[in-house]
């Protein structure tokens, strides 16, 4: 099955539905302590991480306390620019980042956006082989509250 994202344009106003959601999700995830491997910042790790610009960004602190030596040699710093890799490598960084914020959402909404978030993934994944069993996993991490 073909999955699409909307235009985030023809959503509506500035807090639709699926932006606030989104929103909420990101915020859920920059709450979570850098070492926790579904926190906005160990997504931003898995990119890149180059701990003196964090440092000036604001984005690490010295209480921080980092991932594990072999979380970080396993997923961080895995971007893939300046090879022919690069596009495909983005598109799975970006569905699992997709797969995430809609689980991040569930935490801190009721049931009712839990309810749309479950429509969302529909809507809003990426295509390819992988992604059924992506929204099928995320599926079950939003109805089971993980």
């Amino acid at each position: 099955m073909t999955r699409t994202r909307s235009n985030v344009f023809d959503l509506g106003d500035d807090w639709a539905e699926p932006i606030l959601w989104y929103a909420r999700g990101v915020k859920a995830m920059k709450a979570r302590a850098l070492a926790d491997p579904t926190s906005w910042r160990f997504y931003g790790g898995i990119h890149g991480f180059n701990s003196q610009l964090w440092q000036i960004d604001g984005y690490l602190s010295g209480s921080d306390q980092m991932p594990t030596s072999q979380q970080q040699a396993t997923f961080w710093r895995q971007c893939q620019h300046g090879s022919w890799y690069f596009l495909p490598w983005h598109r799975g960084y970006l569905l699992a980042l997709e797969a995430n914020i809609p689980a991040a959402a569930a935490h801190v909404e009721d049931i009712k956006l839990v309810e749309m978030i479950a429509l969302s993934i529909d809507r809003h994944a990426a295509r390819g082989a992988d992604v059924e069993h992506a929204q099928l996993a995320s599926r079950q991490e939003v109805f089971r509250g993980q």
